[in-house]
């Protein structure tokens, strides 16, 4: 798989900067929701280093955007009868149809904030527990990937993105990217050294297409997503 991404990017350009449609494939796509699953720690809520705190029950993303994190999947990464603290495992909706349902909380925090847990503990050999998703995932449409990109003129598709330019407080999302450059909804060139710029909760609101290829990437799985537009800057 990498031998054959390098080979794709051989003789890539870089596209002038623009405001455009920019569609995530699946493993892509689940860097957000490692993104979104570290804001939506009890933990992150307690130290006040979220953007999302004071959004529960708010609407978040698009509604196309049901997001859980469920430790009950038979066969996963994550899976687990209980928690680090040996509270019992359960379901938990963090994202339902756009809506921000709640955070993940160990013991600690939700009795710090006021909260129950929500069997979220986990612990390594040496460390204390803290709230963390177990198997995460980020719902699948109906839309095949190739119709997702049908009707963009011109936008990027990413299959690659560098960095840590992520501001959990404020949302801010800023990271280098490569990946092809779409035209009249095709593939056209491989893209290189270039920036995706936005802010998450914006980035959420604006998904207008979920593909129907869920796939899993160690505890977590996403599917092909479109966000609307981005800043997308390039020379």
């Amino acid at each position: 798989m990498d031998l054959r991404r390098a080979v794709d990017q051989l003789g890539a350009r870089k596209p002038a900067t623009a405001r455009v449609p920019v569609v995530f494939e699946p493993m892509m796509a689940v860097s957000l929701l490692g993104h979104l699953a570290a804001c939506a720690t009890g933990d992150a809520l307690y130290r006040g280093a979220t953007f999302l705190a004071g959004r529960e029950g708010q609407a978040l993303a698009s509604p196309l955007v049901t997001i859980v994190d469920d430790p009950l999947l038979p066969g996963r990464f994550g899976t687990r009868p209980f928690d680090g603290e040996g509270v019992a495992a359960r379901r938990n909706v963090l994202v339902q149809a756009g809506r921000f349902e709640g955070f993940l909380f160990d013991c600690y925090t939700a009795r710090r904030l006021g909260r129950a847990t929500t069997g979220s503990a986990a612990r390594g050999l040496e460390s204390a527990p803290a709230p963390s998703s177990s198997n995460l995932v980020l719902e699948p449409g109906s839309l095949d990937p190739a119709d997702i990109l049908r009707g963009i003129p011109q936008g990027l598709y990413v299959t690659a993105l560098m960095g840590a330019g992520f501001n959990p407080a404020t949302g801010d999302y800023s990271r280098g990217a490569a990946g092809f450059w779409i035209e009249d909804g095709q593939l056209a060139y491989p893209v290189s050294e270039v920036n995706v710029s936005g802010n998450l909760a914006q980035m959420l609101a604006d998904i207008d297409a979920v593909g129907s290829d869920l796939a899993w990437f160690g505890a977590a799985a996403a599917p092909t997503i479109r966000i609307r537009e981005m800043t997308v800057s390039g020379r």
